[in-house]
């Protein structure tokens, strides 16, 4: 998808930066998002990033929200830092991830937007190599 992309009309992905994107299973995976506010986020909003094997399997995961929703402003920039863990039983291959945000405690995810139209729940990014 071409940048910026709209989450609920709250944030949009400026971009993200992937360290390493060929990784052994036991290392860490480390990916950098950035973010713009649109207007003040929903409380209790967190970001989540999956490694898929496939559209619905999770290899690793991870959830995170590391800015206080009373400071942010629209305009406002932030970065937010996912780190993970690759399992040590994962088989070489390609994997992609997938990046979201989701309101607790309903587990709501915000909706994805191209533009005005609504392209469901989270965005795939690239792939992550295992290699053995």
């Amino acid at each position: 998808a071409p940048l910026p992309v709209d989450f609920g009309h709250a944030v949009e992905l400026l971009g993200y930066r992937v360290e390493r994107a060929q990784r052994r299973p036991g290392k860490e995976v480390r990916v950098v998002t950035y973010w713009r506010v649109l207007q003040p986020p929903p409380m209790f909003m967190s970001g989540f990033m999956h490694l898929l094997s496939d559209p619905t399997h999770i290899v690793a995961q991870h959830d995170q929200w590391a800015i206080l929703y009373d400071t942010l402003m629209p305009g406002d920039v932030f970065a937010q830092l996912y780190t993970f863990i690759l399992p040590a039983d994962t088989p070489p291959g390609a994997y992609r991830l997938s990046l979201g945000w989701y309101i607790l405690p309903s587990q709501s995810r915000l909706t994805v937007y191209a533009g005005n139209e609504p392209r469901g729940d989270r965005l795939m990014l690239q792939e992550i190599t295992v290699r053995p």
